[in-house]
């Protein structure tokens, strides 16, 4: 039983690992992407964005972000009581 505990917490570390390296580099490409795309429509098209655009997908981008970091966050960061309830539970049904 020790040994599944160890390699699900071996897993799961790897997992945080790569959940947040992959979710800080999605919000530096998202915050690049948006800035660019401002960039080219504000110089090389001329067109200034109303407020309500600008609030729009202000909030469109802080809504996804806590998204993607409450979906990808939740199983990587949770405990492994899950797995030590189930083991136990295994052992009293025999």
């Amino acid at each position: 039983m020790r040994e599944i505990i160890e390699s699900e917490y071996e897993q799961k570390k790897k997992f945080r690992k790569i959940a947040t390296y992959g979710a800080f580099g999605l919000v530096i490409y998202s915050i690049c992407f948006i800035s660019f795309v401002f960039w080219y429509l504000i110089v090389k098209k001329d067109y200034t964005p109303s407020a309500s655009v600008l609030i729009g997908l202000s909030v469109s981008f802080v809504a996804n972000i806590i998204g993607l970091a409450t979906v990808v966050f939740k199983y990587v960061f949770s405990s492994t009581k899950e797995t030590t309830d189930y083991i136990s539970n295994m052992g009293s049904k025999k």
